[in-house]
């Protein structure tokens, strides 16, 4: 109980500890109230920037990106799709090869530059899609592509150029660089907005993806913290992976304090040749590099148990040392005082000796290394994971460091993808330091005041 009052007033533990529960809230109950499973994957929005509707409004996580050299043709392709193109900041003309070519600085909807996409539907699929247009008064289907018009992009010696500057808006530039239309006519010359295939079993029909998301989804298409590779939500992957880190981190931590302290009280409480054996042991367990440890048990044993337990084994080779030597320093420090001495002339067994007397005196600073231990399992596993030593999608899990693996392909494009994750990550390292800190010096409150 002294413990206990002695940590609750102190500002800075305390401070980290209320912030520490706020995550592992976030991580219990983000789930629920995300409006994306965790299985959910969309393609398309791919990269996605973070969007909030509320926050929107104060210009704040609105989902908009800027870039600031737009040739033209990249213009004209992002103004072909409506709403992509937010505000234009300004134009210049930039000498590019001997030639003058226009340069855009223009605010971009991460939501609506995908534009448009094809979809191949049945009739009773493509019947639905032309009534909701009906119902709901939205433009579904656009003119079709005329896809023999298509060229590649190549600079002629002359500067000459031909481009599709848009195929999926339906405008190519041709030689003379005027901006020509590209949209299939029918024989009375009006736009053809689907293709019959298969003896009209099937239809091909080009749609605006922001459209078709809301025909598809009820909503339209809003990430609170983006998008990673795989188009999943980053909110969802970011709370379940904190949940299957901490508990992780908890569960090596728990197994590693339990191997360390059954054989850190053997070596300290015996001494002599026990204790020097075991060293031995142990310290050619821990000479073997992690890296090692983790390569062979990914081809040998991940296979043949799982990768939970693999990692738990993992976990508990490189760490259960540092929980053994602290005991066995705590047990040579109380084994030769009075009381052991006076329990063991009343005859009280070793066993009686070690958990009545020793273990009541070695807990606090067992429990502060396990406090420290947490936030250096997290950071291992989150290395492994992001640098893909450990896979743990492959087995539809996800971790802190999958997210980042997930998101680290656009770290030199869009740095702010990666930013609140990283804010998480920091929060955690730092509040289970601080509590640490914190353990140790109310357990401990004389070794602090010197």
């Amino acid at each position: 109980m002294h413990v206990i009052y002695r940590f609750s007033h102190m500002k800075g533990p305390m401070v980290a500890f209320i912030v520490c529960n706020l995550i592992v809230l976030f991580a219990i109950f983000g789930p629920m109230v995300s409006k994306y499973p965790i299985s959910y994957a969309d393609p398309y929005y791919s990269y996605t920037l973070p969007k909030s509707k509320t926050l929107s409004k104060y210009g704040i996580m609105t989902g908009n990106r800027r870039e600031k050299h737009i040739t033209q043709d990249r213009f004209d392709y992002y103004n072909a799709i409506p709403d992509a193109i937010v505000k234009v900041n300004g134009k210049k003309q930039v000498k590019k090869n001997n030639r003058t070519e226009r340069s855009y600085d223009v605010t971009l909807d991460s939501y609506h530059t995908i534009g448009f996409v094809y979809k191949n539907l049945t009739k009773e699929e493509f019947d639905a899609v032309c009534n909701y247009a009906e119902e709901t008064g939205k433009q579904m289907l656009y003119p079709m592509i005329n896809k023999k018009n298509i060229v590649a992009k190549i600079y002629e010696e002359d500067a000459n150029l031909w481009y599709v500057c848009n195929q999926r808006g339906g405008a190519v530039y041709d030689k003379t660089g005027e901006y020509q239309e590209n949209y299939l006519k029918d024989s009375n010359g009006d736009y053809q907005y689907f293709i019959k295939k298969m003896n009209g079993a099937q239809y091909q029909v080009r749609v605006l993806y922001y459209d078709w998301y809301q025909y598809e989804n009820g909503q339209e298409p809003c990430f609170w913290f983006g998008t990673d590779k795989f188009g999943k939500d980053i909110f969802i992957e970011l709370a379940v992976g904190i949940r299957f880190s901490l508990i992780l981190a908890y569960a090596t931590s728990i197994l590693n304090c339990l191997i360390g302290f059954s054989l850190g009280v053997i070596e300290g409480y015996y001494g002599g040749k026990v204790d020097l054996v075991m060293q031995h042991i142990e310290n050619i367990f821990v000479g073997i590099p992690f890296v090692v440890i983790v390569l062979v048990f990914q081809l040998l044993f991940v296979k043949r148990i799982g990768i939970i337990p693999s990692i738990l084994f993992i976990f508990c080779f490189e760490r259960w040392g540092e929980i053994s030597a602290t005991v066995r320093t705590q047990v040579y420090r109380y084994k030769m005082q009075d009381y052991i001495i006076s329990a063991r002339a009343l005859g009280a067994s070793d066993m009686r000796i070690i958990l009545k007397h020793i273990l009541p005196n070695s807990i606090g600073t067992i429990i502060t290394r396990l406090t420290f231990m947490i936030p250096g399992l997290m950071r291992s596993e989150t290395i492994l994971s992001y640098l893909g030593v450990i896979d743990f999608s492959k087995y539809n899990l996800c971790s802190i460091g999958t997210v980042f693996n997930n998101i680290r392909g656009v770290i030199s494009v869009t740095p702010y993808i990666n930013l609140i994750p990283q804010i998480f990550m920091c929060i955690l390292m730092l509040c289970y330091n601080v509590i640490g800190n914190g353990l140790r010096d109310a357990i401990n409150p004389s070794a602090d005041a010197r």
